[in-house]
């Protein structure tokens, strides 16, 4: 996919699975496909900064958005 990331939406979530699971995905805006996901039974500002830098490694990123 040769599209690139304009704005992306970061959304982490809960699943309860004998314990707890994490899930966080990073979907762009425009199109709506998820560019980057990972699933961590741990939960840390690395994990989920991790997941966005794999996401613009691969599809990169035209302009970072301001913080919401």
């Amino acid at each position: 996919m040769d599209t690139k990331v304009l704005y992306a939406h970061i959304g982490v979530d809960y699943t309860p699975f004998y314990g707890v699971l994490r899930f966080t995905a990073i979907i762009d805006l425009h199109s709506r496909y998820a560019v980057g996901w990972s699933v961590s039974n741990a939960m840390s500002a690395e994990w989920c900064a991790q997941v966005l830098e794999d996401a613009i490694a691969k599809y990169g990123c035209k302009e970072m958005p301001s913080a919401w």
